[in-house]
């Protein structure tokens, strides 16, 4: 089947509850799920009842779509999300993306645990992607997927919206960087470590960055949160610890609501 067929699909799934339109896609990566425990939900959906939907495997990820309303915007919510190192494809990884763009989300907003390899980061900082560095070795725009009313060569400049990250860093004090996507999800050597920091990489992350090419495919405005979950200075290299890395975006979800509470009726 087509991936056209497959989001009209999806859509029609969707439909079958009512729902406002939503504005804006938030996407919640592990342990952030109670960032939007405020939310008055409309529609709710388990992913595995979801066509063409998959089933997250990592026990972090909540596996729900909710619409509804936040902070007074009307949102879609993947609360949580696939990953290649679970044996996904680029298409399976970005589907929701696109099906929140077809139900005609306008904006946005993305967020993941990431290891912190600025010095200048503390365990459990919030910090806005302002570039990043595609480093897994493969495009979700590649194949042959083409719809004539997008852009396939799409400039990446501003992926990160400008506008976005300006307002964003208006409702909060946070740091920016750039994020280095691996795939994972075995953790990095120390010569790995040393050479992503050469390169200008703050951030190294498993997740978002193809997500991000797809919505700016589709004509989305993107904002990216980060939290540093783990400290990775390749000078003092200590073993990963997954539970404590998990544990740390459980206690920073609350942190990560009080900003979309601010930052999105300014979207």
């Amino acid at each position: 089947m087509e991936l056209q067929e497959k989001i009209n699909s999806t859509i029609r799934y969707l439909k079958e509850k009512e729902f406002h339109q939503p504005e804006v896609l938030i996407i919640l990566g592990s342990g952030l799920s109670q960032a939007v425990k405020g939310m008055e939900v409309e529609a709710e959906y388990f992913y595995k009842d979801i066509p063409f939907f998959k089933s997250t495997s990592v026990q972090t990820h909540s596996g729900i779509l909710k619409i509804g309303t936040f902070a007074g915007k009307q949102v879609m919510i993947l609360m949580g999300r696939y990953h290649e190192y679970e044996g996904y494809s680029m298409e399976e990884i970005t589907y929701g993306v696109r099906v929140a763009a077809h139900l005609g989300v306008k904006t946005m907003f993305t967020s993941n645990l990431s290891g912190g390899i600025n010095r200048d980061f503390q365990l459990g900082d919030m910090v806005i992607v302002h570039d990043h560095i595609n480093l897994c070795g493969k495009n979700p725009l590649a194949g042959n997927y083409y719809d004539k009313s997008q852009e396939r060569f799409v400039d990446m400049i501003d992926a990160y919206s400008p506008e976005l990250i300006k307002k964003i860093k208006e409702s909060a004090n946070l740091k920016e960087g750039v994020l280095a996507y691996l795939t994972g999800p075995s953790f990095e050597t120390k010569a790995e470590l040393r050479f992503l920091e050469k390169i200008g990489a703050d951030l190294i992350g498993w997740s978002l960055v193809p997500e991000v090419i797809v919505a700016r495919s589709e004509g989305l405005n993107v904002v990216a949160v980060c939290c540093v979950s783990d400290l990775v200075n390749p000078e003092v290299v200590h073993k990963a610890d997954v539970q404590e890395i998990f544990d740390v975006g459980q206690e920073q979800a609350e942190k990560l609501g009080a900003l979309l509470e601010t930052f999105l009726p300014k979207c």
